[in-house]
């Protein structure tokens, strides 16, 4: 695997207990996802939760959204502690990458990121790529 294009971009505060999604857009270019990670910044109680990571087919809502997989941060989790997983999906312009809570936690935050590498593709292979016109 070639990490020279690789970038982390910081989707901001993600509240846990609630279930408002943070999404990550690609513009120009499919970016292929290879890690996600959760840096508590507010403790949890309660009860363990579940980060759900997705593929959002329709932009900013995660309705018809597609799993690409869990983080499940326990109860315990301290502030300052990292939850990630490893990912090896694309999500093309016109897509979002959505990451969402179960908000089954009475308190928890902390800072989405994503490490992503850019998929080398002509924008005339994404039919959601639309070319302006002079």
């Amino acid at each position: 695997m070639y990490t020279d294009h690789r970038v982390e971009y910081d989707l901001g505060s993600l509240d846990i207990t609630g279930t408002t999604p943070l999404f990550l857009t690609p513009g120009h270019q499919p970016m292929r996802v290879r890690a996600v990670g959760i840096v508590l910044t507010t403790a949890l109680s309660v009860a363990a939760s579940v980060i759900t990571v997705e593929r959002a087919v329709t932009p900013g809502s995660v309705v018809g959204a597609v799993s690409l997989g869990t983080i499940t941060i326990p109860a315990t989790g301290a502030i300052g502690e990292v939850y990630w997983g490893e990912f090896d999906d694309v999500v093309s312009p016109g897509d979002q990458l959505a990451v969402v809570s179960d908000g089954v936690t009475t308190t928890g935050a902390g800072r989405v990121v994503v490490a992503v590498e850019p998929k080398w593709e002509t924008p005339e292979n994404n039919a959601s790529m639309i070319e302006k016109t002079s």
